[in-house]
């Protein structure tokens, strides 16, 4: 079942560069936009910001060197219920409807929400280790 494992590769490596390259860019484009503190730039949600900076470039270094790594469907694991854990607080916010909360509007929501159901989906696949069938 090699093709399994490259598919699941290819959405690992998808979610980290989707995950890591959307917080990058809402931190410049926020930063570097010249207006003045937004309401959501809290240290809670830079934070969940800085968190997937360093858990999308993780997982996508992780995949690509994983046959030097022994211990890899662990240590990815780890990374894949981080995301998981800060995606699913921006929900709580954004039901419970806080002022500062990090997703601003539906779009967003279903934006966070798909990288959530991929990141329970990778995670299930490696704790099944469909990986490796």
């Amino acid at each position: 079942m090699q093709i399994v494992e490259i598919v699941i590769d290819i959405l690992i490596i998808i979610l980290g560069l989707v995950v890591a390259g959307e917080a990058i860019a809402l931190f410049l484009g926020s930063s570097l936009s010249g207006f003045e503190r937004q309401t959501w730039q809290t240290i809670p949600n830079i934070t969940f910001l800085v968190f997937d900076i360093i858990t999308g470039v993780a997982i996508v270094f992780l995949t690509i060197a994983k046959k030097e790594l022994t211990n890899y469907p662990l240590v990815l694991s780890t990374f894949i219920v981080v995301i998981i854990i800060t995606h699913l607080l921006r929900d709580i916010e954004f039901l419970i409807d806080t002022v500062e909360k990090f997703i601003a509007n539906t779009p967003l929501l279903v934006v966070n929400n798909l990288k959530l159901i991929i990141a329970i989906f990778l995670l299930i696949a490696e704790f099944l280790n469909l990986r490796y069938m």
